[in-house]
């Protein structure tokens, strides 16, 4: 990205040095012919080399590393800059605007008409391959300044076309063609301020950017084989960057370790097909579970609620499985399994692997070994140590 504000940073500088040459020009063409209409293109001209060059000034500060006063960097310098050559565009309307109004009341008169033609045509050529070389670059970058700078110039054709044709009409002594022109450039050029005003307003404001990526980001996310629900998505443009944020619920309970796995591999694949993208903080929640499964060691094979909890998890015969409503905090299901062939050591660790195949949401149980609880906390399962001697007395801590 840097290297991408460098390149904006020498395109703005090359065409605030260019547009500057062209605008002296025609000022002095203008001076010396007598054309009002070239002398207000001129000083539309260097209306313009402000605007290029505070748009070169926000892309140079933009490049500067975040620091503790600006930890997220000094990207929205270039929003506040296309701010301001927005409204030096608007000011350039309204003068635009009153000058044509004054010229509907006089009459042509022109020296030099060749040298006058001529620049007006040279700057009307100009225009267009500053237009296309800055909204080029623009769409490159994603930068707003330099884009409404390639806005302005596109109006430059117009306006530098304009003035070719009112020397012509002037050469002939034809009147309002200019005026009239004039008028209708005004109104045009007004609709492209007020239209990059407004998107650098929303940007320095925080507002949701960008439809399209918004929308993209939320189709990639929503085909995530992993990723049950969106709960909330979250854009914000500073200069040519975006920033994000996402709480996402996954598909399943997965491990403190597989979420932050999954949330790389998210922000990756976002990252990859969008590279404005700066930063995207994904938070994950597990699952909401209507049904819990609970195991808990036992003494009997009886399904029933009422019969004892085993007092040594490991050494238990027994395990009830109870699927558990919580909408309605009553049982759905109980039924007792049996785990043979235990081994002499490491019991603990064995009992919990075959636990596991069964999917718990929580363990109750009246001591637990160290390593069983780090095995279940691991796999986000909730684990549970009572002091109750019944299942049903047990479950009403769940409750």
């Amino acid at each position: 990205m840097k290297t991408k504000l460098k390149k904006g940073e020498i395109v703005a500088r090359n065409m605030t040095l260019l547009t500057l040459l062209l605008s002296l020009f025609k000022a002095v063409i203008g001076y010396f012919s007598g054309s009002i209409s070239l002398i207000a293109d001129a000083i539309h001209g260097f209306i313009d080399t402000i605007s290029i060059f505070a748009s070169w000034f926000g892309l140079k500060i933009s490049q500067r590393k975040p620091d503790q006063t600006f930890p997220y960097g000094y990207y929205k310098a270039e929003n506040l800059t296309t701010l301001l050559i927005s409204l030096i565009i608007a000011y350039t309307s309204y003068e635009i605007f009153i000058e044509s109004i004054h010229k509907l009341t006089t009459t042509p008169s022109l020296k030099y008409h060749f040298w006058a033609l001529s620049i007006s045509l040279i700057s009307t050529i100009t225009s267009y391959f500053i237009y296309r070389y800055e909204k080029k670059t623009a769409k490159e970058i994603n930068s707003s300044s330099l884009s409404a700078n390639a806005d302005e110039s596109r109006t430059d054709i117009y306006t530098s076309f304009l003035v070719f044709l009112s020397i012509l009409a002037s050469t002939y002594k034809i009147k309002y063609i200019e005026s009239i022109a004039g008028i209708i450039l005004a109104l045009l050029i007004l609709t492209i301020a007020i239209k990059n005003m407004k998107i650098s307003i929303l940007s320095l404001m925080d507002a949701t950017p960008d439809k399209k990526t918004y929308n993209n980001i939320k189709e990639i996310l929503k085909n995530h084989k992993k990723i049950k629900t969106i709960k909330s998505l979250k854009l914000r443009q500073s200069g040519p960057l975006f920033f994000g944020e996402a709480t996402l619920t996954l598909n399943k309970n997965y491990s403190l370790e597989e979420s932050h796995k999954i949330t790389e591999e998210i922000e990756n694949k976002i990252k990859s097909i969008h590279p404005e993208i700066d930063s995207l903080l994904i938070h994950t929640e597990p699952e909401e579970k209507s049904t819990l499964k609970i195991i808990i060691p036992v003494e009997n094979n009886k399904e029933d609620i009422n019969q004892k909890i085993n007092p040594k998890f490991a050494q238990s015969p027994y395990y009830a499985i109870i699927s558990y409503d919580k909408s309605k905090s009553a049982i759905k299901k109980i039924k007792t399994i049996q785990i043979e062939n235990k081994p002499k050591i490491k019991k603990g660790l064995y009992v919990s692997k075959k636990l596991l195949k069964y999917k718990p949401d929580i363990i109750i149980t009246k001591e637990l070994g160290d390593v069983s609880k780090a095995l279940f906390k691991g796999n986000n399962i909730k684990i549970i140590i009572t002091k109750k001697d019944k299942i049903k007395d047990a479950l009403s801590l769940i409750r």
